[in-house]
């Protein structure tokens, strides 16, 4: 009954993307910029970005350096916003279509390391150009891609590392798993959850809906465990993004969560009782099962990432193991 529950309220909420359109205004101000006459891809991607993405993704054991995201920021910083998802020398759809070549390579370093160029993207571009890049992300997931006759992140293909990489294959499903979960799920840092707050206009289902990806998310982050005969500086550089993304997740889901009981007679008012109760239950559940393994995850993790150089990674949650709405 949960499990059809869940499903039924998944298939009625409504895209992503209408959410965050709706609710923030955000696809409006990103359209407005971009039907202006767009100049040619060649523009965007000079030579100079090719040989970025060239070097940030080079089959060796070293991370893409903070000069290749920078640079990959930079130049989507220069994009005329456009909702275009037609034309083929729309600069978001020319940068997912490059990202997506270099996934699909065979050697677990280029693999790698594309997925965490796209990982970076995602977590640090302006909300406006994630909407584009997420619309534009859906579109592409339904065509086929003819270099490789798959279609475009499909991550089946992006698995399918070569023989030499079978030790790593793993870690680059786990981590190509989150990333493109990320990418269908939330916007930059999650800004779908921070829609959960008073005075929302989201239905009851689009707030259940968010959380419910935050859960699934959450699970996926898990999975990505450096072991040690997968360390490596690129690795490490992932499970980096990994842990900081899945501390910030945690956290906001233990908050809505909170704010959802709160105000759970508001946002359930069209529900059945019984049933909003045994969701509820169903959350709280995940977050009493699951903190002590997010703990374990965030201390090994911080203490192997800090032994390698990395700064300010966060080690705990600094949140009680019995949460104040644990009685609903």
């Amino acid at each position: 009954k949960k499990a059809s529950m869940v499903g039924n309220i998944m298939g009625k909420s409504r895209m992503l993307s209408d959410v965050v359109s709706e609710v923030k205004g955000i696809a409006t101000k990103a359209t407005s910029k971009g039907y202006v006459a767009l100049r040619e891809a060649k523009g965007f991607f000079s030579s100079d970005w090719e040989n970025v993405l060239l070097v940030a993704t080079r089959p060796s054991d070293q991370r893409p350096g903070p000069e290749h995201v920078e640079r990959m920021l930079a130049t989507i910083q220069t994009f005329a916003r456009s909702m275009d998802l037609y034309s083929s020398s729309n600069p978001y759809r020319v940068t997912l279509r490059k990202l997506w070549a270099k996934m699909c390579e065979r050697d677990w370093r280029t693999v790698v390391k594309a997925v965490y160029m796209f990982h970076q993207l995602l977590a640090q571009v302006e909300p406006e150009d994630a909407v584009i890049f997420k619309t534009m992300l859906e579109k592409m997931g339904k065509e086929v891609d003819k270099k490789t006759s798959e279609r475009y992140f499909n991550k089946q293909r992006i698995f399918d590392v070569d023989d030499d990489s079978q030790a790593l294959a793993p870690f680059v499903k786990a981590y190509g798993n989150y990333v493109i979960r990320r990418a269908s799920m939330f916007t930059s840092q999650f800004e779908e959850l921070n829609l959960l707050r008073d005075g929302t206009t989201l239905s009851g289902d689009d707030i259940v809906a968010q959380l419910l990806k935050a859960k699934k998310l959450l699970v996926a982050a898990l999975a990505c465990q450096v072991e040690p005969d997968s360390e490596a500086d690129v690795t490490l550089a992932c499970l980096d993004a990994v842990v900081r993304d899945a501390h910030t997740l945690f956290m906001l889901y233990d908050r809505k969560l909170g704010w959802i009981i709160k105000h759970k007679k508001k946002v359930f008012a069209q529900w059945d009782s019984e049933e909003a109760n045994t969701l509820l239950e169903h959350f709280v559940k995940f977050r009493k099962d699951k903190l002590g393994a997010f703990q374990a995850f965030f201390k090994d993790s911080s203490a192997l990432l800090e032994l390698y150089g990395s700064k300010r990674v966060p080690g705990e949650l600094p949140l009680p193991a019995t949460p104040p709405y644990a009685s609903l």
